[in-house]
């Protein structure tokens, strides 16, 4: 039994639904390659700095691109623009867009510019730094309001401020408790 936790849940639940039929009708046609969130990957946050995280965000990127996938760059107004090595990565690519966020949580920047773009929000991939505070904020905010969606974190792409690892690992442990999410490594 599904107990629904709002309307917008039984609008979201009669949307998958249908997207289900659609998919099964057309199969292929239809592009529901999950859209990739790249949360406040910018220079002056001392995480975004990690030449690993860098590299993994940038594989996520080119993956996402070869999939034709959207992807939605969290900006944390006042830190200036993503890195540029991950802007360098995205290029002209014409399924990219940037939000601005003025706190922790972007998941209603990334909603909003979903649905702008047209961009699936039934799986979203995650990364990004403060692994325990913006990327966490960010999840449980994509949980509350997109319940049914499959939300999975890369592990490798986020990364905490002082690259406390002990710390990064205790919040994708956290992330765990939510029904629909998964932690990869990589």
């Amino acid at each position: 039994m599904i107990v629904l936790r709002s309307v917008g849940s039984l609008v979201e639940a009669v949307e998958l639904f249908i997207e289900k039929i659609i998919h099964r009708i057309f199969g292929s046609f239809m592009n529901y390659s999950a859209t990739l969130c790249i949360i406040d990957v910018q220079v002056p946050f001392h995480a975004a700095g990690r030449e690993s995280l860098l590299d993994n965000v940038v594989r996520l990127v080119k993956n996402a691109k070869r999939r034709r996938a959207g992807i939605v760059l969290v900006e944390f107004e006042g830190f200036g623009s993503t890195h540029i090595a991950i802007q360098q990565a995205i290029g002209s690519y014409e399924k990219c867009i940037t939000t601005i966020k003025s706190d922790c949580d972007g998941s209603e920047e990334i909603i909003d510019a979903c649905r702008k773009r047209g961009f699936n929000t039934r799986k979203i991939i995650i990364c990004g730094v403060e692994t325990n505070n913006c990327v966490m904020a960010t999840l449980d905010g994509l949980d509350d309001l997109l319940p049914f969606s499959k939300k999975e974190v890369v592990a490798s792409a986020c990364n905490t401020m002082g690259h406390n690892d002990s710390v990064n690992k205790k919040a994708l442990k956290k992330m765990l408790r939510y029904e629909n999410v998964s932690v990869r490594r990589k």
